[in-house]
């Protein structure tokens, strides 16, 4: 009977074989050294190209550019609000089109690593960011709508929601 130990180790090994980033967990797993062992090692001897999880480098890379579409849809409100409640088809338009290709990006991303156990993680960060972004963005177009509505009708406005 195998130990779990020895399963771990075995399934790391694949995972390295079938074309898996050799990611510090992975690599620890594989040899049975702790994370921290392996990567004062990495450190000492100058290796490259590793990261703590998979998808690490790609997480870091996306997140400037969320920040900034989420900051994008906030400017377009703002901009709406300040000229009577217009929203630029296009700059919208655009907004989606960057949130449409961030997510194909994400799914081509994961590729054919392997058993990779962290790319469900990185998969799941993303979908929540992604959601987040378009949840606000279907919020401030209500928003927008109501005060709209408001305006055209004379009528004041609900309140919000929380």
């Amino acid at each position: 009977m195998n130990s779990d130990r020895t399963i771990v180790r075995r399934e790391a090994l694949r995972a390295l074989a079938e074309g898996a980033p050799p990611t510090f967990d992975i690599l620890a797993d594989a040899t049975g050294r702790s994370v921290e062992a392996i990567e004062r090692l990495a450190e000492r001897e100058g290796w490259k190209s590793c990261s703590r999880h998979a998808g690490d480098d790609f997480r870091q890379r996306i997140r400037p550019i969320v920040a900034k579409l989420l900051d994008k849809v906030e400017s377009i409100s703002s901009k709406a609000t300040e000229e009577g409640g217009t929203i630029d088809r296009t700059e919208i338009d655009g907004v989606l089109a960057m949130i449409r290709a961030i997510e194909k990006i994400a799914d081509f991303d994961g590729g054919d690593e392997g058993p990779v156990r962290n790319q469900t993680i990185a998969d799941e960060d993303m979908a929540t960011v992604l959601t987040r972004l378009n949840g606000r963005i279907v919020d401030l177009a209500s928003e927008l709508a109501a005060r709209m509505a408001a305006e055209r009708t004379g009528i004041p406005e609900r309140p919000a929601r929380i």
